[in-house]
């Protein structure tokens, strides 16, 4: 655990100094979302400590990955600086098993940001108002109809 605590204090010194980063990865210190990949970075190993404690289950961690991979920035960093290449496997087998429930949801957020939208047709005062045009006609049409169909009474030649 001491070992995760000086990582993170590291990681913090990075984050609030990124200046330092480019000693440790030079493209992460000048790409546009450096910062915010870092940061995901640093909460996915805290889901991956608290995963291997069994604080958080498959379930729990997938619903957290979910909400993480909303942002296209959390997506990229998964591509490229994530999936089975994130974290040792080889000594920690089990770990496979957190890497896959997270590339998972990664690649259904991918896949749902990818879907157009449903267009959501006329804006509402457009409907009311084809609608309310339509009655409008439909009245005029009985009252046309129901003067030029009128019994003639009473009338002078």
């Amino acid at each position: 655990m001491i070992e995760r605590q000086q990582h993170f204090e590291l990681v913090k010194l990075g984050l609030d100094n990124f200046d330092l980063m480019a000693a440790v990865d030079a493209d992460l210190a000048t790409a546009p979302h450096g910062r915010q990949q870092v940061y995901a970075n640093l909460l996915m190993n805290y889901w991956l400590s608290m995963w291997e404690l069994g604080e958080i289950d498959d379930c729990e961690l997938q619903d957290l990955t979910t909400g993480m991979f909303r942002s296209e920035i959390a997506r990229a960093w998964w591509r490229t600086r994530g999936g089975d290449g994130w974290i040792g496997t080889v000594t920690h087998p089990r770990r496979r098993r957190f890497i896959s429930i997270v590339s998972a949801s990664c690649s259904a957020e991918e896949t749902s940001a990818v879907q157009p939208e449903p267009s959501p047709g006329p804006p509402k005062w457009r409907r009311y108002a084809t609608g309310a045009t339509s009655l409008i006609v439909v009245i005029a049409a009985i009252g046309i109809s129901r003067r030029l169909h009128r019994p003639e009474r009473g009338r002078r030649p």
